[in-house]
């Protein structure tokens, strides 16, 4: 039944969509700012609700899929964090100051009150959880807040970055080789912990995006010459780490093959955005949005099946999560941020001669 709800992604991709004109030789420079990617991010955050719906509900043979790849979604947020995070620290001065506390203040505020949601929704429902159990659930890898694993994954890589601005200041090169060593720290704390391998595999890409926004001027020089030529080459990489992730299923080989996985992923979906502009109000409001969706979309599962809301039908529990969550999302958002502010602005026309 969720197959179903994928039917409304072609008419919102769809809207406000443009190619590069000339379609053949020119690149979108700025597919990667921060308005752009805002409908971006909020066409990833829509499709991982997608994924979380099938699991609730009896899901088809593209929600299936879907469900199977959701790390390679949650790839392209990461290259996005990655990238936006490091061009700024480019382009401004002491980027660095208030860095942290500004992280903290507008991800860790919101994620401990919507953690005093759940818990108090577990009591409603008669399970009472004291702080031992919430505490013990952190560290084996399953928050009491469901599908947050990737907010904490983040903050873990804010940490990282704030450390790696402070030490390295403005050499990138050591900044890199910083992002690997989190990578292999963060890696190696899951695997001792045993947390799920969804909690590492797409670790690796927000160094791929600072590796983009440090050299990006080179990149865009290479895909302005060889666009098409370098596309087929990473598609057809990606196509053949698919192949072996699906021969071979040998317990740390799979993740490293995962691991190349998501990042040629990231990498070839954001050659397909200097090419393909996606944009609209709709999307560009998702994606201001997407952190809160992450942390409410478990409660809007969660209330449609249960007492307040005992929802049987898999069609109707599955159409009304995606308005539950966004409802949420922003009763969040404008809590601890205000309303939303949509930027996005279609390119004049040009006038004709």
């Amino acid at each position: 039944m969720p197959d179903l709800l994928l039917l409304l992604l072609p008419p919102l991709c769809l809207w406000g969509l443009r190619f590069a004109k000339p379609f053949g030789k020119q690149v979108n420079t700025d597919c990667l700012s921060p308005d752009r990617t805002a409908s971006v991010r909020g066409l990833l955050a829509l499709l991982v609700i997608f994924v979380h719906v099938g699991q609730y509900a009896p899901g088809g043979p593209v929600t299936t899929l879907l469900s199977r790849t959701g790390y390679l979604i949650v790839a392209v947020f990461f290259f996005l964090t990655g990238y936006s995070l490091q061009s700024r620290h480019l382009a401004q001065k002491d980027y660095a100051r208030g860095f942290l506390l500004k992280r903290l203040r507008l991800v860790v505020l919101p994620y401990l009150v919507l953690t005093g949601i759940y818990w108090s929704y577990y009591l409603w429902m008669g399970r009472s959880y004291d702080l031992k159990y919430v505490l013990n659930r952190f560290l084996q890898g399953n928050p009491l807040v469901s599908f947050s694993w990737y907010i904490l994954a983040v903050l873990s890589f804010y940490l990282a970055f704030w450390l790696l601005m402070r030490l390295c200041r403005k050499n990138h090169k050591a900044m890199l080789l910083g992002g690997l060593v989190w990578f292999g720290l963060h890696t190696a704390a899951c695997v001792i912990l045993k947390f799920s391998s969804f909690w590492y595999v797409s670790a690796l890409c927000p160094v791929v995006g600072m590796a983009w926004a440090i050299y990006k001027e080179r990149i865009e020089a290479l895909l302005q010459k060889r666009y098409f030529a370098l596309l087929a080459a990473g598609a057809a990489a990606l196509g053949l780490s698919f192949l072996l992730d699906h021969l071979i299923n040998v317990p740390v080989l799979s993740e490293m093959i995962k691991v190349i996985s998501a990042g040629l992923f990231s990498v070839v979906f954001v050659m397909v955005l200097y090419k393909v502009r996606f944009g609209n109000p709709a999307l560009q409001l998702l994606g201001q949005l997407s952190m809160e969706l992450y942390l409410t979309q478990g409660l809007a599962l969660m209330l449609l099946r249960s007492r307040l809301i005992p929802i049987r039908s898999p069609f109707w529990y599955a159409l009304l999560t995606l308005p539950v969550t966004v409802i949420l999302a922003a009763v969040v958002h404008i809590a601890f941020k205000g309303f939303p502010k949509l930027s996005f602005k279609a390119q004049p026309k040009k006038k004709r001669k």
